[in-house]
């Protein structure tokens, strides 16, 4: 994207005047950031420590993006876990959203329909945070 500064500060302005909890939070964020911010937590409690000579934008970033994308990974991790309780296939890999099993041939559109509804599901849980954080060490 090409924009002058000018431009991208009144993109800015713009999107926190349409979404000013996020301008909220970005706040606390900040101010986290600019204290002595050692560790940053996902919703289920795994940790992402900052080295001690993390700079100001590197807390600020971590603690913005951390809790974004590790409640995704929560509930990605989540998902693997029930569907290797629920499916007698094998789980394969899994990318970012997506997951391969091998299951038998005349299992997998059943599989497919239970392996999408179940990661709906965990998914679902960590959005609507009905997830309860990990006890810290």
């Amino acid at each position: 994207v090409e924009m002058t500064e000018e431009e991208a500060a009144e993109f800015r302005r713009a999107f926190f005047e349409a979404y000013p909890k996020i301008e909220a939070w970005h706040d606390r964020k900040r101010r986290k950031a600019n204290g002595r911010l050692k560790e940053v937590r996902t919703l289920v409690g795994r940790r992402r420590l900052l080295p001690g000579d993390a700079s100001w934008w590197d807390k600020f970033s971590t603690g913005v993006n951390t809790p974004v994308q590790g409640r995704a990974a929560d509930g990605m991790k989540l998902a693997m876990l029930t569907l290797a309780d629920k499916y007698p296939g094998r789980l394969v890999s899994a990318i970012h959203d997506e997951v391969i099993m091998e299951v038998p041939e005349g299992d997998a559109e059943q599989t497919l329909e239970g392996v999408t509804h179940i990661m709906e599901e965990e998914m679902a849980k960590v959005v609507s945070d009905r997830v309860r954080p990990l006890p810290a060490p």
